[in-house]
């Protein structure tokens, strides 16, 4: 496998350094109580408050502010690329931006990749011919038979993301990794399948496309609890009807399942685990962030921006 998709797991004590300097790193996380003052701020009150944290070397002005939070977050993620392998970082960070890619290669064929990885992975894509994960491959001949169907090509995407996501976290050998995206899948295919339903009931999808959307989630996720449960369905109406009993889970929700998974981190203390829940928290309160500055940009009130960002931390 290509150096930039591989994942490595070291030895435990190779991480002796960087797990405790991530443990020093975890203590500068917002807490609830943290986002909870942040909502009663001023932007410009924010901004000075923000100025005195970790964020400080990445703020130049309000406007910039949502930016320079996700400048932050970037960094961080370059800096851990130093002791872990970067297939690590692509499959658990980077991956939207990857299967993004090979959509937008479906549908404009005709753009141009100068980068010499992405000129690769494009090739890969198009014929399989190649040292890259086998997901990109097949998504990519998914997408280009759902082409004509912009909805379809978007949960092919989706769908195969998910199964990148899970044979990822079963390579790293981590237990908490493995639970966190099992419960992140289950929780994404329902999502999904209520999306699903929302498009059927405007008539953007026919009962062709939903079964069709269907076969792809059994042939491609197999082992899901969820996609168990959906087999055996065979029109629309079965479909609503399981829909319906399902019901839909809010990202709240996910988020405080995913955040519970991810303080079983707290007592690991050296090894890659320490570094994905870093990582992950980081990228939480990055979210959590800009949907609070957004919030304020809009001038929503303290209770609306709370309720907007789904404060969920400990």
């Amino acid at each position: 496998m290509r150096e930039e998709f591989l994942i490595e797991r070291k030895e435990t004590d190779v991480y002796n350094y960087i797990s405790g300097r991530v443990k020093v790193l975890e203590t500068m996380l917002f807490t609830r109580e943290t986002f909870e003052h942040f909502s009663t701020l001023s932007m410009e009150e924010l901004r000075r408050e923000l100025i005195d944290t970790s964020y400080k070397e990445f703020i130049k002005s309000n406007e910039l502010l949502d930016q320079a939070i996700f400048q932050r977050f970037y960094s961080d993620i370059i800096d851990m690329e130093k002791y872990v392998s970067k297939g690590f970082i692509n499959a658990f960070f980077k991956n939207k931006e990857i299967f993004l890619k090979i959509k937008k290669w479906v549908l404009s064929p005709n753009a141009i990749e100068t980068i010499p990885l992405y000129m690769e992975l494009r090739r890969f894509a198009e014929e399989g011919s190649g040292d890259f994960p086998i997901e990109f491959h097949e998504s990519y001949m998914k997408m280009l038979l759902f082409k004509e169907n912009p909805l379809k090509v978007a949960m092919a995407l989706d769908i195969y993301r998910l199964k990148y996501l899970v044979n990822n976290a079963t390579l790293t050998g981590s237990d908490l990794i493995r639970q966190y995206y099992s419960t992140y899948t289950e929780f994404e295919l329902q999502n999904i399948f209520y999306r699903l339903k929302g498009f059927m009931d405007s008539r953007l999808v026919k009962e062709k496309d939903l079964l069709e959307i269907l076969s792809t989630v059994f042939e491609v996720l197999p082992s899901s609890e969820f996609s168990r449960k959906a087999v055996g369905i065979k029109n629309m109406e079965q479909f609503r009807e399981f829909v319906l009993e399902s019901g839909e889970r809010s990202d709240l929700v996910l988020k405080r399942s995913l955040i519970k998974i991810l303080e079983k981190g707290k007592f690991i203390n050296i090894g890659l685990e320490v570094i994905f829940v870093y990582l992950k928290r980081l990228e939480f309160e990055v979210e959590t962030l800009s949907m609070l500055i957004s919030g304020k940009k809009m001038q929503m009130s303290k209770d609306e921006i709370l309720e907007r960002v789904s404060v969920s931390y400990a």
